[in-house]
């Protein structure tokens, strides 16, 4: 996000935005949650290489 996105952020109503790690956040805000993408890209590495479905990763 670009300045001032993280002002915008705490001083909106919002009680929480979340974000993946997949592009860096270094802000700091008491709103942003930043949640790893890493278990997810992980299984998915693993099922491709065992030929196995990915879509059911990207349901919800």
């Amino acid at each position: 996000m670009s300045d001032p996105a993280t002002e915008n952020i705490e001083k909106s109503s919002l009680t929480e935005m979340i974000f993946t790690d997949s592009i860096p956040y270094n802000k700091k805000s008491s709103k942003v949650k930043v949640l790893s993408v890493a278990d997810l890209f992980a299984l998915a590495i693993k099922r491709v290489s065992s030929h196995e479905s990915i879509s059911s990763l990207y349901t919800l």
